[in-house]
């Protein structure tokens, strides 16, 4: 070859790479965008509309979209990119759009979701991320995604000595919750030096009814586990095995009146776990509700009215705590009154003696927003509600007045309420029970002028 020739040749060979390295990692697109167009679409939260048609775009693409998608899940944020997000979020975010990389992972994440099993070829590279602290989370949920064939994947680093790619792949064991053998890989997890680990555990362990023989067991130890989370999270584990977890009965209710009386979130999930694993609890929580424990008290009456066809046998019982020293018990009350949905005949009379008498302003409000809600079916408590509003001022009165105008507007009117109150009172009784999502009475009442 001559050598004029040779600077013409290797110009051209340059071109040739160029052009092929260009098309290699040329960018995927569907119906004239681009795959970070559709992405964006994706990780939208607030364009669902178009999310369909993202997904759908992403399948088209199928298996081109692989290796960008790949790519967007190793992305990380520079320091200088960091800085600049920084001072961006300054100026509320007003100076240029900077999406994290966390926000673009997260799409190429929910991409994944919509290729599924097609995405099986980049499980391998895609399991690599899992020892990465940054890029795990996202990349352990990107292979559940993909589903069976990453399973094996997931499972060889659950066992890792880093904690975070732990808690990671045991986040992604959820989402299978159709393979029974998982459930054995939460119930060794169980054990587990970190609560993180041990509280997703114990939540995986409740998706498997036909585990829960060897699952339950592992839960009621968990129940005294040092950490609370972990312990909701076995309450919850339980709850899930519904009948199935029978055995964890006497020791959910052994937590349910000892839990200390600052502990209303351990108490309150106690109470709905023992309802769903024992549907003849009612008697228990009937026992519980003379316990010297005015927490367990006023817990006892939710429990009990949550189970309306059972509620409505015991309202006596109900009804009886009414006069009981502690507020949030009589508040309790009120509000299982709302929950069991029986004929306002039933509690009209309790009502009207809580009006008369009730002195705390956390009990008397529910009680009047209730008597609202009855409207002209509560026309026995006007009474009751008369005499409390002559005996009242200030915003307790307008409170009263309010209830009263939409009860019966004339009594309002003979009580000396404003046109105008009693108008709106009745407006909003009437969207109330024409709507599905009722207005709320205004939190204070201001007078009219004067004429």
């Amino acid at each position: 070859m001559t050598k004029r020739w040779r600077i013409p040749l290797f110009l051209l060979l340059l071109a040739a790479a160029g052009i092929a390295i260009y098309l290699a990692n040329r960018e995927p697109s569907y119906n004239g965008r681009t795959l970070s167009s559709w992405l964006k679409e994706i990780g939208s939260d607030a364009d669902d509309v178009n999310l369909p048609q993202a997904q759908e775009a992403i399948r088209q693409m199928g298996s081109h979209a692989l290796p960008y998608l790949l790519k967007e899940l190793r992305r990380k944020d520079s320091p200088a990119k960091r800085k600049l997000m920084e001072l961006n979020a300054r100026f509320d975010h007003s100076l240029v759009d900077l999406p994290p990389a966390e926000y673009r992972r997260g799409a190429a994440r929910e991409a994944l979701r919509a290729l599924g099993s097609k995405a099986a070829p980049i499980i391998p590279e895609l399991s690599l991320n899992l020892t990465d602290n940054e890029l795990a989370d996202e990349s352990a949920m990107a292979l559940a995604y993909i589903g069976q064939p990453a399973l094996p994947a997931i499972k060889e680093h659950v066992i890792s000595t880093n904690y975070i790619t732990r808690s990671a792949c045991v986040m992604a064991l959820l989402e299978f919750t159709n393979v029974t053998e998982v459930a054995f890989t939460f119930q060794k997890l169980a054990s587990d030096n970190q609560w993180r680990v041990r509280s997703m555990a114990a939540h995986g362990m409740g998706r498997f009814p036909l585990a829960s023989e060897i699952s339950v067991p592992i839960l009621v130890n968990l129940l005294s586990d040092t950490n609370p989370f972990v312990q909701r999270s076995a309450c919850r584990g339980i709850a899930w095995l519904g009948t199935n977890a029978l055995l964890a009965v006497p020791a959910l209710s052994n937590i349910y009146v000892s839990t200390p009386h600052n502990d209303k979130s351990l108490r309150r999930i106690t109470g709905w776990a023992l309802r769903q694993t024992c549907p003849t609890s009612v008697p228990f929580f009937l026992t519980l509700l003379t316990h010297t424990n005015s927490e367990v008290r006023a817990e006892s009456v939710c429990r009990l009215a949550s189970v309306r066809d059972d509620a409505t046998n015991h309202i006596p019982e109900i009804l009886s705590l009414r006069h009981d020293p502690d507020a949030r018990v009589r508040q309790s009350v009120i509000e299982a009154i709302h929950t069991i949905q029986a004929e306002p005949d039933q509690f009209i009379p309790a009502l009207s003696e809580a009006i008369r008498l009730e002195q705390d302003e956390t009990v008397l409000q529910p009680c009047l927003a209730l008597l609202e809600q009855f409207g002209s079916a509560a026309s026995n408590a006007l009474p009751a509600l008369i005499e409390q509003a002559q005996r009242s001022s200030g915003e307790p009165r307008l409170l009263l007045e309010w209830t009263i105008a939409t009860i019966n507007g004339n009594a309002a009117k003979a009580l000396g309420v404003d046109a105008l109150t009693i108008a709106n009172a009745q407006t909003t009784f009437d969207a109330r029970t024409n709507s599905p999502i009722a207005p709320t009475r205004p939190p204070t009442f201001v007078p009219p002028p004067p004429p």
